[in-house]
């Protein structure tokens, strides 16, 4: 299975945020069976009125964050059992901007992920060096200790029906390779640097989880647009993970049309 998923982040009201995945909805379902599932990650206030916009669809519905705990004095916090009544299907943990703005550790993106799962939440871990990281040798170092560190919270890694339409081997988790020093520049990594990066995170997964961790899909995310999604969505990546250029009319269709016009 291929994977599309689109981070609107905090760009979009939900009167936007409800048109675009109404058109996005009409884009992705022209095809009757649309090549790879394409999961829309709206802010959280917006959650609601998407679910609403995509009730029937084979759009997948994603949030941006998710709560540690389930039941908890956390105060604007969003716990993962809220996010299953809104519909929702799968969740971002550790994206760089939450690292970075709002210091989440390796050790806290791991517990949201792994409640998250236990939740029945299909949860996409992101992971990535910085430039300063990535200039002192360290690019390596980082994302196999990032891995390492969140796959020690999590006590399995099952297989379920996360998407509606997709089958019980659905797995629970992705990971998404996403190079800090590339999101919004428009210049992502060379596809040898993502695939070399994807073959360490194979490798730590394998390290850390055998079996289990050879099957984990693993996407990328940073400067992905209609020109370049398509390269990023070839083995050993089965994917992109994209905020910019999925969050206007004219992007989003973009990359769907370029993921259509090539894997039909």
């Amino acid at each position: 299975m291929k994977y599309l998923v689109a981070n609107w982040k905090m760009k979009l009201t939900i009167a936007e945020s409800v048109d675009l995945a109404r058109h996005a909805r009409e884009w992705y379902e022209a095809s009757a069976h649309p090549p790879f599932a394409l999961i829309i990650c709206p802010s959280p206030c917006a959650i609601p009125a998407v679910a609403d916009a995509l009730k029937g669809s084979t759009i997948g519905l994603g949030a941006q964050d998710v709560a540690e705990e389930e039941r908890a004095s956390l105060t604007g916090a969003t716990s993962p059992l809220h996010l299953k009544e809104l519909g929702v299907h799968t969740v971002i943990v550790g994206h760089s901007e939450r690292r970075a703005k709002y210091g989440e550790t390796d050790a806290l993106v791991g517990k949201k992920a792994a409640m998250a799962i236990a939740a029945g939440l299909q949860a996409i871990l992101c992971v990535g060096e910085t430039e300063a990281e990535r200039a002192a040798g360290q690019a390596e170092e980082v994302v196999r200790r990032q891995v390492r560190l969140a796959l020690s919270q999590i006590s399995s890694l099952p297989r379920t029906s996360a998407l509606r339409h997709e089958d019980d081997n659905t797995p629970h988790a992705l990971i998404a390779y996403e190079p800090v020093w590339t999101i919004g520049t428009g210049t992502p990594v060379t596809i040898a640097d993502a695939h070399a990066q994807a073959a360490v995170i194979r490798d730590e997964l394998r390290a850390v989880r055998q079996g289990e961790g050879a099957a984990v899909p693993l996407l990328y995310g940073g400067s992905v647009d209609q020109r370049n999604v398509a390269s990023f969505t070839v083995d050993p990546l089965a994917g992109t993970l994209v905020g910019t250029a999925s969050q206007t009319r004219e992007g989003l269709q973009g990359l769907v049309e370029a993921l259509k016009n090539v894997y039909h």
